[in-house]
């Protein structure tokens, strides 16, 4: 019985193992950003009480509110765009491929960022 490798068809890459590979390295750019802070602050002399001290850690109310978006394009996939700016690539790309951008028109469902 023949595999299904034999049919000399390219076969899919793995997700799972694309989307490990991806948090992995994530992980380990958030290792080097860590090891490059704790680095940086021994070199200078600063402690983590004088970095709270100088506010570093305090969010501004900028930061902190809660923005409510109204979606007004949604695909397949979960990507969103509120209509406002410019056309995120995975509109464009559909729209490239003949796909009109009523196709993705939405009720206008509000969601919560920040």
């Amino acid at each position: 019985m023949p595999s299904a490798k034999s049919n000399g068809a390219p076969q899919a890459p793995n997700n799972h193992l694309f989307i490990a590979s991806q948090e992995l390295l994530l992980q380990r750019a958030k290792n080097d950003a860590v090891l490059w802070i704790r680095t940086t602050m021994a070199r200078n002399g600063i402690t983590f009480t004088q970095l709270q001290t100088a506010g570093c850690f305090e969010t501004s109310p900028q930061v902190a509110r809660h923005i409510d978006l109204t979606v007004k394009y949604k695909d397949a996939l979960g990507h969103t765009w509120d209509g406002t700016g410019d056309m995120p690539e995975w509109l464009q790309r559909a729209t490239h491929a003949g796909q009109s951008v009523d196709h993705f028109k939405v009720d206008g469902t509000v969601v919560h960022s920040g």
